[in-house]
């Protein structure tokens, strides 16, 4: 099931039953500083807003190589939360983080794309490299991760996206709420944007900023 971003005080459109809620990209958790940038040059659009410097992370990814906050530090990335035994949306999202892969290279445009095992009990590298090969996943640039229930947890609070739950056999949607939104993160390892990842005005808006951050700011 979906959840969605926690804390914002952005416009809120609610879909159907779990499903995502809105949030653009500038919006700001509330009593939370943002970063200011420079001016853009006359005639060039704004790169997306500094959000929050994400915390770092020690987990092991679908090959069961360690994987941290600085591992993909030196390119943008888009994250997502999920599990392989979601029952709803997270096979969508799979899809959507293969469009973005596949439009993203169509373009040029260096990428890293990461999905967050908000089961990771269940989810560990054998398993979460079944599901690679079962979507028929990419991975040359995409990292599937798994590891404690505590990093995971301290993952979504640092990118204040919904996470409650966890699995239970027989619990409507396995007992796990959680975000279906993607996430762009900068090569420093700051948060960018929020999309919906069920809109393709959302998918292409992702597009146009991971752009928009290939020189590295």
């Amino acid at each position: 099931m979906v959840g969605t971003p926690r804390g914002f005080a952005a416009l809120v459109v609610a879909f159907a039953v779990g499903g995502p809620i809105a949030c653009n990209s500038s919006s700001r958790p509330a009593g939370t500083d943002v970063e200011t940038e420079a001016a853009p040059a006359l005639g060039a659009d704004p790169k997306p807003m500094k959000l929050d410097a994400l915390s770092d992370f020690s987990l092991l990814d679908q090959a069961g190589k360690s994987a941290t906050l600085a591992t993909l530090k030196g390119k943008p990335w888009v994250a997502a939360f999920f599990f392989t035994r979601c029952p709803t949306i997270c096979p969508k999202l799979t899809k959507r983080m293969q469009l973005v892969q596949s439009r993203a290279k169509a373009k040029g445009l260096g990428v890293n794309l990461v999905g967050f095992s908000v089961d990771p009990t269940n989810d560990t590298p054998d398993v979460l490299s079944a599901y690679a090969k079962q979507f028929g996943l990419d991975t040359s640039n995409w990292l599937l991760l798994t590891g404690a229930q505590a990093e995971i947890d301290k993952m979504a609070k640092s990118f204040k996206v919904g996470l409650t739950g966890i699995a239970t056999e027989g619990a409507e949607h396995l007992g796990i709420t959680h975000s279906g939104h993607l996430l762009l993160v900068d090569s420093g390892g700051t948060l960018r944007g929020y999309y919906r990842s069920s809109d393709d005005d959302q998918i292409e808006r992702l597009l146009k900023e991971l752009a928009q951050l290939q020189d590295g700011s």
